[in-house]
C-alpha cells in the first residue's frame, strides 16, 4: 500500500452501545446529518408493495390487450359481457407464451426481492452495508440487468468489500465493524420486530463511521492512476461468474471505477465545498487529513479527464 503522507490517526470514538461515538464524537452533528441527508437523497426505494403493484398493473395490461385483440375479430369490434367472461376464463385457463414468460420473470423477481428483504433485516456486516449505501443508487433494481455506463453490477459487492478491507487494514476494519455491530444491537433492542435497515442508514453516527473509513483510505488514492488500475484488476479478476440473464455484457472498467469513487465520496466532496463543512471535518480529522481528501478528489478529477481522453471521450 502507499505510504501515509499525513500520518493519519484513526478517531478512537467508534460507535458504542449508546449509538454515539462516546459522549461527544468530536464531529459537528449538524454537518454529519447534512452529509447523511445528501447521501440518503441519492438512494433508490423499491419495496415489495411497489413491486406487487407493478405486477398487478402489468397483468391487467396483458388482459386488456387480450380482450382488445379478441374484440378486433368481431365485425363490430365489440364484446358482450358474456363474451368478456369467456375470454377472461380462457386467458386464465390457457395462458399465452407471453403470459407464461411474464409469470416466470415475476417469480424470479419475487425470489430476489425476498432475498433482499432478508438481507435488509440481517444484522451482519453493518460496516460494509453502510459504505455500500453511498453507491446503492448505482445498483440496478433487483432483477434488472445492469446498463453499462449507468449501473454498477451487484456482483462487485464482494470484490469491492475485499478491496476495502485491504485498504483499511484488517485490525481497523474489525474495529469499526465491531462498533457498527453495537450500534445495530442498540437499534434492534429499541425497535424489536419493527427494526429495519433504514433505521441504521438514518443514524448520523453511521455516516460518521463511513466518513472515517473514506478519509482514512483516501491516502491510498493520491496516485490515482496506479490505484485505479489496481482496483479495476482486483475487482475484475474476482467478479463472480455472470450469465446473460443477470449481467449481460456488463464489465467493471475505468469509467465504472470513477462512477464508484464519485458516489463513495459525494457526501465528503459536498462538505468540502462549504466553509462550515471543511471546519467540521477538520475538527474530527485535522486539517492535514482533510487536505489529503481534497488532494485525492483533485487527483480523481484529473484522472477522470485523462481516462476520457484516452477513451476518445466515449
Amino acid at each position: 500500500m502507499d505510504q501515509d503522507p499525513a500520518s493519519f490517526q484513526m478517531p478512537a470514538d467508534t460507535p458504542d452501545a449508546t449509538g454515539v461515538a462516546g459522549q461527544d464524537d468530536g464531529f459537528d452533528r449538524q454537518a454529519t446529518e447534512a452529509i447523511a441527508a445528501v447521501t440518503k437523497s441519492r438512494q433508490p426505494s423499491r419495496r415489495g408493495p411497489d413491486m406487487i403493484q407493478k405486477v398487478i398493473e402489468d397483468s391487467i395490461d396483458m388482459l386488456f390487450e387480450h380482450l382488445r385483440q379478441s374484440a378486433q375479430d368481431k365485425s363490430n369490434n365489440r364484446l358482450t359481457f358474456a363474451e368478456i367472461k369467456a375470454e377472461v376464463a380462457a386467458f386464465k385457463a390457457q395462458p399465452s407464451d407471453a403470459l407464461t414468460a411474464f409469470c416466470g420473470e415475476t417469480w424470479a423477481q419475487c425470489v430476489q426481492a425476498v432475498e433482499a428483504e432478508k438481507w435488509e433485516k440481517d444484522r451482519t456486516r453493518p460496516l460494509e452495508r453502510l459504505v455500500m449505501n453511498n453507491f446503492a443508487h448505482l445498483l440496478p433494481p433487483v432483477g434488472d440487468v445492469p446498463v453499462q455506463g449507468k449501473h454498477i453490477s451487484r456482483r462487485i459487492v464482494g470484490p469491492f468489500l475485499s478491496a476495502l478491507r485491504q485498504l483499511l487494514g484488517p485490525e481497523s476494519f474489525d474495529q469499526y465493524e465491531a462498533g457498527c455491530n453495537r450500534m445495530v444491537d442498540r437499534l434492534q433492542k429499541r425497535h424489536g420486530q419493527a427494526f429495519t435497515w433504514d433505521m441504521v442508514l438514518d443514524e448520523p453516527t453511521g455516516q460518521t463511521v463511513v466518513n472515517d473509513v473514506l478519509v482514512y483510505i483516501s491516502r491510498h488514492f493520491l496516485n490515482m492512476r496506479k490505484r485505479r488500475r489496481w482496483m479495476v484488476d482486483l475487482i475484475t479478476s474476482t467478479l463472480p461468474a455472470a450469465t446473460a440473464d443477470t449481467d449481460g455484457d456488463w464489465r467493471f472498467g475505468d469509467r465504472e471505477f470513477h462512477m464508484l469513487m464519485d458516489a463513495l465520496y459525494f457526501g465528503l466532496r459536498t462538505a468540502l465545498d462549504s466553509d462550515h463543512g471543511r471546519q467540521s471535518l477538520g475538527k474530527r480529522y485535522n486539517d492535514s487529513n482533510v487536505a489529503t481528501v481534497y488532494s485525492m478528489l483533485q487527483a480523481l478529477d484529473r484522472d477522470y479527464m485523462e481516462t476520457m481522453r484516452e477513451d476518445g471521450g466515449a
